[in-house]
C-alpha cells in the first residue's frame, strides 16, 4: 500500500459533545488519499465510544488509545505513526473547511513548499460571548509572494499578525523531521515552539487566503 498524501494528526481527550463533527468534517475532505491518526488520550467521558463507532467506516482512521499524557506527547506520538508525505494537527472540537487539504497539498506540490498556511475563523458557541479572536492576514500577508521563514516571521511580527497554532500550518513531513523535535511536554504554550522552529528553518512557504480552519469558542 503506497503512503497517503497528507497525515492528519487528531489528539482525543474529553470532547464527546464535538469529536465526531470534528472527524468527519475531515473524513468529507475533497482530498481522499489521507490517514486519520486519532489518537484517545485518556479521556473520562465518552469520547473513546463515539470514536470507535466512527473509525469502523472508514479503514482510513487509524484509532489508538492511551493514559492521560497531555496534548504535547499525544501529537508527538502522532508524528512518530505518521506515513504521508505532509502532516496536518487537528484538534478535536473543531472543524476544517472541506477543500483545504486539498487546496494546501496542490500549492505545496506546485510550488515545492517546506509549508502552507491559512487563516481561521470561529465559531461561537454562544451568542453572547464577544469575538476576541482575529485570524485574519487576507490584503496583509502577500498570497502571491514565495516567503522565506525566517522573512515571513519578521513580516507577521511587525505587522502584529504572528499566528502559531498548528492547526493554522500545513506541512512537508521530511523538513518536519529535519527541524523539529517534537512539542515539549509540562509547558504552556508549547505551539510557540512548533511555529519558531518552523519559521525559523523554512525555505519556501506560501500564503492561501482562506479562513479554512474553523475554531470552536466555547461558552464558559
Amino acid at each position: 500500500m503506497n503512503n497517503p498524501k497528507v497525515s492528519v494528526i487528531i489528539p482525543v481527550y474529553n470532547t464527546e459533545a464535538y469529536v465526531e463533527q470534528t472527524l468527519r468534517s475531515i473524513m468529507g475532505q475533497t482530498l481522499r488519499d489521507i490517514e486519520l491518526i486519532v489518537i484517545n488520550d485518556g479521556s473520562t467521558d465518552g469520547s473513546l465510544s463515539a470514536l470507535e463507532l466512527i473509525a469502523t467506516g472508514d479503514d482510513r482512521i487509524r484509532l489508538y488509545t492511551q493514559p492521560n499524557k497531555g496534548l504535547s506527547q499525544t501529537r508527538n506520538a502522532g508524528i512518530d505513526r505518521a506515513r504521508g508525505e505532509f502532516i496536518y494537527f487537528m484538534d478535536s472540537d473543531d472543524l476544517l473547511g472541506r477543500d483545504s487539504l486539498r487546496h494546501c497539498h496542490e500549492e505545496c506540490e506546485r510550488h515545492k513548499l517546506d509549508f502552507a498556511f491559512f487563516d481561521a475563523e470561529t465559531i461561537l458557541e454562544d451568542r453572547h460571548t464577544p469575538n476576541l479572536y482575529d485570524y485574519r492576514r487576507k490584503g496583509i500577508v502577500d498570497e502571491n509572494k514565495l516567503w522565506n521563514g525566517i522573512e515571513l516571521l519578521d513580516f507577521e511580527i511587525n505587522h502584529r499578525k504572528l499566528l502559531i497554532s498548528p492547526c493554522l500550518f500545513f506541512t512537508r513531513r521530511s523538513f518536519l523531521e529535519r527541524c523539529f523535535k517534537g512539542f515539549p511536554s509540562g509547558i504552556i504554550h508549547e505551539d510557540h515552539v512548533f511555529a519558531m522552529d518552523v519559521l525559523l528553518n523554512a525555505r519556501r512557504a506560501r500564503y492561501i487566503a482562506q479562513p479554512y480552519f474553523k475554531r470552536r469558542v466555547r461558552g464558559s
